[in-house]
């Protein structure tokens, strides 16, 4: 049963995914999404856990609990910078990211509060930035060696260690990241977000 909780979480974190093969690295993307989570919230904490709704700065910390296929798991979870790139750093992606498109690295750092031994990036479920047009970028996962933005997909993630993390998503040169948000797919931050607004 837990296996198949698991599935599920993983089959809706993936809906509308693609999944393309370079070389020795998959490279998945995802279209954008529309939203309209724009909403202020009270910065605020229900026990350890951050409040729904809570509007945070980048580099402030929130503590989440997210769904697992063993159970319920909480981290803290800080959106370490935003940082953009330049359209040649993903050349050699097949295909290539399309003429105008500028490539955004969101770094994270989660820390593991337990009580179930988790895969990392399954604390990020749901973490995604929104731009100006209030749509959700395309995403790009690498899997291999990518320095300029690093990922810990697979890597062991023991209660109690920190760890650092990095997601590529792309957008128009016509738009800017308004703000990230933490909407996973269940649970109270569903209808009601973490927010972490940008610099402008």
């Amino acid at each position: 049963m837990a296996h198949n909780h698991h599935m599920k979480q993983l089959t809706h974190a993936l809906a509308g995914v693609t999944f393309l093969a370079v070389g020795a690295t998959v490279l998945i993307t995802g279209c954008g999404e529309s939203t309209s989570d724009t909403r202020d919230g009270d910065s605020g904490r229900r026990g350890d856990a951050t409040e729904p709704g809570t509007r945070l700065d980048m580099g402030e910390a929130a503590t989440i609990e997210y769904a697992t296929g063993t159970g319920v798991g909480r981290a803290t979870v800080k959106l370490a910078a935003v940082n953009p790139g330049r359209v040649d750093d993903l050349s050699q992606l097949r295909p290539p990211p399309e003429p105008g498109q500028t490539p955004y690295y969101l770094q994270f750092e989660i820390t593991d509060l337990g009580p179930v031994d988790a895969e990392p990036l399954e604390a990020l479920t749901g973490m995604k930035p929104v731009d100006s047009e209030g749509e959700i970028p395309r995403r790009i996962l690498i899997a291999g060696a990518f320095p300029r933005c690093e990922s810990i997909a697979g890597t062991p993630f023991p209660e109690g260690t920190t760890q650092n993390t990095c997601e590529v998503y792309t957008l128009g040169d016509d738009r800017s990241l308004d703000f990230v948000r933490y909407k996973p797919p269940t649970g109270p931050y569903r209808d009601d977000p973490i927010v972490w607004q940008l610099p402008r």
